[in-house]
């Protein structure tokens, strides 16, 4: 083999290995390996989905083990959110509504605790969203929208099912067509959709 031939081989192997660095750097490595030594790919994501699953598990059950009994209340869960997630914040009401979302009652136990702090995440971005949204519909500054407003959000989240959780929400109101509050709607908004 001549010279130039061994030299551009080595050229475009250290390219080659330069640009395996870059996928290093940007793609998950499980999938890069999965690559190189031509495994079956999903075979390796469902191991590691498998494996990271046991690990949160495994964390949550450490995390949880200084609290007695197996109930978490509504605050601790929030604590608990705190300590995760330092910059989220979510209201004692919708840490609430997350538990009856996901436990089917006011009660929570430590092993349904991750699929809680899911839901609790799933609210905190959709509140993040609905601040902005909020906002922006508040044009006459007074930190409440009109009731029109307010329904124009529910239908815009929730669709068909607007109608419905709009009449559950005026029945909780004694003026029911007065201005509305985010915190006083915002369980409303946050509510999970369900496909019948």
């Amino acid at each position: 083999m001549a010279i130039s031939s061994v030299a551009t081989q080595y050229k475009n192997f250290i390219y080659f290995v330069k640009l395996i660095d870059q996928i290093i750097n940007s793609v998950n490595k499980i999938l890069l390996l999965s690559f190189i030594l031509n495994t079956n790919c999903a075979f390796l994501c469902n191991e590691m989905a498998a494996s990271t699953l046991k690990m949160v598990n495994y964390l949550m059950s450490l995390y949880l083990s200084h609290i007695d009994g197996d109930e978490i209340t509504p605050r601790q869960l929030q604590l608990i959110y705190q300590e995760l997630r330092p910059q989220n914040s979510l209201s004692l009401r919708q840490i609430k509504a997350a538990v009856e979302t996901v436990c089917l009652c006011s009660l929570c136990f430590k092993d349904e605790v991750f699929e809680v702090l899911k839901e609790m995440d799933r609210r905190y971005c959709i509140l993040r969203d609905l601040e902005w949204e909020f906002h922006f519909l508040n044009r006459e500054r007074r930190n409440s929208i009109s009731s029109e407003d307010a329904m124009f959000l529910l239908k815009a989240l929730h669709g068909d099912e607007a109608t419905w959780i709009w009449q559950r929400f005026t029945s909780t109101r004694e003026l029911q067509n007065s201005r509305v509050t985010l915190a006083e709607i915002e369980i409303f908004l946050c509510e999970p959709i369900v496909h019948v």
